[in-house]
């Protein structure tokens, strides 16, 4: 009987802790906009493809004559490519980065001459394969969350 009772709960736990869009707007302003997708394989090469693009942008290089590197420990902190999760439900790309007004990423905060004009923003890019859409939550990330959202629960 106790191990029945603690499956109840856990289940139930793991219910109550599913995210929806919904709850996410008490939490933080966000805009959410949908690209129609034809081919999914393709969708899903073309985020893998972004993704890697993304990598390469912030990978640490040193200038080859004066060995200094090309980006600050700070501003490798602040801008956030994490790794591309796959579920049984969908795919999702998670990004934290500064863009221009140009909507560009590749900047730092710490950057005088670009910082004022910079904008925070964390990018989910979900394509739930039940749909067949491109889901693209932007949040401002400046906001910061009390609770680190299961962005994979948006799929469900």
């Amino acid at each position: 009987m106790n191990k029945l009772f603690i499956l109840f709960v856990v289940l139930s736990c793991a219910q109550v802790n599913k995210l929806s869009l919904k709850e996410l707007s008490n939490i933080a302003p966000y805009s959410i906009s949908t690209e129609k997708v034809e081919d999914g394989l393709k969708l899903i090469k073309q985020l893998e493809t972004e993704h890697k693009y993304l990598e390469a942008l912030f990978e640490q290089s040193y200038d080859p004559y004066y060995g200094t590197p090309k980006w600050s420990h700070e501003c490798l902190s602040e801008n956030i490519i994490e790794p591309i999760k796959r579920t049984q439900k969908g795919i999702f790309l998670i990004t934290t980065l500064h863009y221009n007004r140009e909507k560009k990423p590749g900047f730092c905060s710490s950057l005088t001459t670009n910082g004022p004009n910079l904008s925070y923003i964390q990018t989910i890019k979900f394509y739930c394969y039940h749909e067949p859409v491109l889901n693209i939550l932007k949040i401002d990330a400046s906001v910061k969350l009390t609770k680190k959202p299961n962005w994979t629960d948006l799929c469900n």
